[in-house]
C-alpha cells in the first residue's frame, strides 16, 4: 500500500477509534441519556433529515436543468440518492463517479453530472458555513472568530450567486489544461439561485433534527434552535472536508459535542451525535432504497419518464467523450 494511501487509512482509523472511545469511556451515561429520547422525538427527527434529503436532490437537480439536462424528480432521485451511498467509502470522489456513470445510462454527459455535483459540494459547503455562523457565539475559545467563518462563506458563495460563469470557467480551463473535451453548457444563474434556496433548506431541516434531539435530551438554552442548527451545519460542513473519513465519521460528532457544550453536557452532546449518525446512515439508506424501487415499479409498468439512452433535454453522449 503506498504510503500516502496508508497515511489516509489510518487517520481514518484514529477519527473512528476516538469516536469508539468517546462512547465506550461514557456508555453508562449515555446509557441513562437515551432513555430520555422517546418514539416521538426519535421519529421526528429522521422525518426533518428526510426533508432535508429532499431538498437536498432538488438542488442537485437544479443545477442539472441549468445545464441542460431536464431529468425527471424521480430519476433525479435515483441516481442522486443510490450515488450518496458511496461517501461511506474513503475519498469524496465516489458519489460523484456512482452520479456520473448512472446518469450516462439516461443520456446525460458524464462531464455535465461531474459539473453540477461539484457546484452542489461548494454551495453545501459554503451555505454550511454560513450557516454554521449562528454557532460562533457559543464556540469554545480556540475556534475561528464569528467574522473570519462570515468571510469563509460568504466570499465564496457571493461570487458564485453573482457570477456563476466562473465556475463553469475554471472547470473548462482544468479540462483544457488535462487535454480533455470542454464542458457543453455553462450554469444559468436562476438554476445557481434555485439550488442555494434549496440548499438552506437542507440546512434548515437538519437543524430541526438537531433541535428536536438536542431537546429531548434536557437542552434548555435560550437559542437552542439556532445553536442546534448552526452546530450541525459546522460539524457537517467539517466533515466533509476530512476528506479520508468516510461520511466525516467521528470529525463530525467531535464539533458536534464541542459545539453543543454550552447547552448539553459531553454525554449528552455525545448521545446526540450518534443518534444522529445512525439516523442518518437509515435515512440516507431509506431514501436509496426508495428511489430504487420507485424506479422499479415505473418500469414494470412501462411509464420510466427517462428509458436509458432516450431524449431528457440533454446533449447525446459522445461515446469519445471523457
Amino acid at each position: 500500500m503506498p504510503r500516502k494511501q496508508l497515511l489516509k487509512v489510518l487517520a481514518a482509523v484514529a477519527a473512528l477509534g476516538a469516536l469508539g472511545y468517546a462512547v465506550y469511556s461514557q456508555r453508562t451515561a449515555i446509557s441513562h441519556d437515551l432513555t430520555k429520547l422517546d418514539a416521538g422525538t426519535v421519529l421526528g427527527a429522521a422525518a426533518a433529515l428526510l426533508g432535508g434529503l429532499g431538498c437536498s436532490v432538488m438542488a442537485w437537480r437544479a443545477l442539472l436543468v441549468g445545464l441542460g439536462s431536464d431529468l425527471p424528480v424521480p430519476t433525479a432521485a435515483r441516481i442522486f440518492f443510490v450515488g450518496q451511498l458511496g461517501k461511506y467509502i474513503p475519498g469524496s470522489v465516489w458519489p460523484v463517479l456512482a452520479q456520473m456513470q448512472m446518469g450516462k445510462a439516461v443520456g446525460v454527459p458524464r462531464l455535465r453530472m461531474a459539473a453540477a455535483s461539484l457546484m452542489a459540494v461548494i454551495l453545501s459547503l459554503a451555505t454550511g458555513l454560513l450557516v454554521g455562523v449562528l454557532a460562533a457565539g457559543s464556540l469554545p475559545a480556540g475556534f475561528a472568530p464569528t467574522w473570519l467563518l462570515a468571510v469563509v462563506a460568504l466570499v465564496p458563495l457571493l461570487l458564485v450567486l453573482a457570477k456563476p460563469q466562473l465556475i463553469t470557467q475554471g472547470l473548462q480551463l482544468v479540462l483544457k489544461t488535462l487535454r480533455r473535451k470542454p464542458l457543453d453548457g455553462e450554469f444559468a444563474g436562476g438554476a445557481v439561485r434555485l439550488a442555494v434556496l434549496w440548499t438552506v433548506g437542507v440546512a434548515l431541516f437538519n437543524g430541526l433534527q438537531a433541535w428536536l434531539l438536542a431537546r429531548g435530551l434536557g437542552g434548555h438554552d435560550e437559542h437552542l434552535f439556532l445553536l442546534a442548527t448552526g452546530a450541525f451545519s459546522l460539524a457537517q460542513t467539517g466533515g466533509v472536508l476530512v476528506l479520508f473519513v468516510p461520511a466525516g465519521a467521528g470529525v463530525r460528532e467531535g464539533l458536534l459535542v464541542a459545539i453543543l457544550g454550552g447547552a448539553l453536557t459531553t454525554s449528552e452532546g455525545t448521545t446526540l451525535s450518534v443518534v444522529s449518525r445512525l439516523l442518518v446512515t437509515l435515512t440516507d439508506g431509506l431514501a436509496a432504497g426508495v428511489a430504487l424501487l420507485g424506479a422499479r415499479a415505473l418500469e414494470r409498468v412501462g411509464d420510466d419518464p427517462v428509458p436509458a439512452g432516450g431524449d431528457n433535454g440533454s446533449a447525446p453522449l459522445d461515446p469519445e467523450g471523457p
